[in-house]
């Protein structure tokens, strides 16, 4: 695979959050084959331990693996105090979740969980990281963001809210249509060539430049109710 991140700029190490599985071990695979050693972040350590024990053996990289909770805001310091004496490039601020169901069916704690997770802890990571960057004077942070969310999605506002907040610092898609693999490096590339947003997939960027975002909200929404059985 050829390069498409710069290992003297965003090197060398780089922080992945929900590195375990979908976008955020495809991130690991490919920031592994251009040479960045690699802080992966996720509640499943058994399987970070996996992810890094391969990347070892394909790209011959070094790896630490942090278990953490990000939706509970104690894990933030685990993660700064487990980095400390390690000089991070690059943050790759991945960590999400979504469930679909209507707005007052839900408790706010639950509300709660999933705005600490998909908002709360990439503002924290990207504050504490940006500084370091700003100190040494290069590297870069990506956050995952998700088509739609800044005009808001059915049945699934709160996630929509939180994700429209960080898509003010920086935007990515996350969407299982296109390949993870694509996802990811039309992602790094955009981050290469300093661009401020970038939406993966050539057709998803036609439909969102044609399709009026009153109609995507409409569609959206009712692939959302009928996928997940709400009433």
């Amino acid at each position: 695979m050829k390069n498409i991140i710069d290992k003297d700029k965003f090197g060398p190490w780089a922080i992945i959050t929900g590195a375990s599985s979908g976008i955020g071990k495809e991130f690991a695979r490919q920031l592994a084959a251009g040479g960045l050693n690699l802080v992966l972040v996720a509640r499943r350590l058994a399987l970070l331990e996996d992810v890094g024990k391969h990347l070892v053996k394909e790209f011959g990289i070094q790896y630490a693996t942090i278990e953490a909770d990000l939706a509970v805001e104690a894990s933030i310091e685990k993660i700064t105090k487990a980095t400390l004496n390690l000089d991070i490039g690059l943050l790759i601020s991945n960590a999400g979740t979504g469930r679909p169901g209507r707005f007052l069916s839900f408790e706010e704690k639950e509300l709660k969980y999933i705005l600490q997770l998909n908002a709360i802890s990439h503002l924290s990571l990207t504050h504490y990281y940006g500084k370091r960057m700003a100190q040494r004077g290069k590297g870069g942070v990506l956050l995952t963001g998700a088509m739609g969310a800044t005009d808001g999605v059915p049945y699934m506002a709160n996630e929509a809210g939180t994700k429209g907040y960080i898509q003010s610092l920086g935007k990515s898609l996350h969407t299982k249509p296109i390949s993870a693999e694509q996802c990811v490096k039309e992602a790094l590339l955009a981050l290469s060539a300093n661009r401020i947003t970038i939406l993966p997939g050539f057709k998803y960027r036609i439909m969102n430049a044609l399709i009026p975002r009153a109609l995507s909200r409409e569609m959206t929404g009712k692939i959302l109710k009928k996928n997940n059985g709400i009433v």
